[in-house]
């Protein structure tokens, strides 16, 4: 009888520790445009902009997307620095702007978005020095021809896509990362 009872708590414990592990690994995201090296990131006033890659270890933590599917419409995008903070349209007049913002449920098909994998001159997935990376546009889940894309400043805005074009600089890389340890 004590043998079943301490081969049940051993099994119990090693199952809780391996629960607690997996409650501290979260896999995260990365979003860099495939020209110009621009990285999607949350800045300190919580606004959505981009940052170079040659910045990836001072500002990392700012740099990593949580995704979260959100039914059959799509998915939610969360910045790791602010968890609590959605990747955001805007609105009528201001239609093309990109934020991060709190979730609200009265305009929840804002906050919605699927990454388009696109096949240019170039594979879905494309080499680089760190490895092979999926390409993809971040685009509105009602409207296709819409997605997010890079401006000359490299601030960030929506724009109607030209699918016709080989290789368009608006293409994503999907870096995948895990992130151990809360948020």
């Amino acid at each position: 009888m004590n043998k079943i009872f301490i081969i049940s708590l051993l099994a119990c414990l090693g199952y809780g520790a391996s629960c607690q592990a997996q409650l501290n690994d979260y896999t995260t995201y990365q979003l860099a445009f495939r020209k110009g090296g621009k990285i999607i990131t949350i800045e300190p006033n919580l606004s959505a902009a981009t940052t170079s890659s040659a910045h990836e270890r001072a500002n990392q933590v700012s740099q990593q997307l949580i995704f979260k599917r959100h039914g059959n419409a799509g998915m939610l995008i969360a910045s790791l620095a602010a968890p609590n903070k959605f990747l955001k349209r805007g609105k009528e007049g201001d239609a093309d702007k990109i934020t991060f913002a709190a979730y609200d449920s009265n305009h929840a098909a804002d906050y919605l978005w699927i990454v388009t994998i696109v096949i240019g001159q170039t594979n879905g997935i494309v080499s680089t020095s760190e490895g092979g990376r999926m390409t993809g546009l971040l685009s509105a889940p009602n409207d296709l021809t819409r997605a997010i894309t890079l401006q000359v400043d490299g601030s960030l805005k929506m724009s109607t896509i030209d699918y016709s074009l080989v290789d368009d600089p608006h293409r994503l890389y999907v870096s995948k990362k895990t992130s151990p340890g809360d948020f």
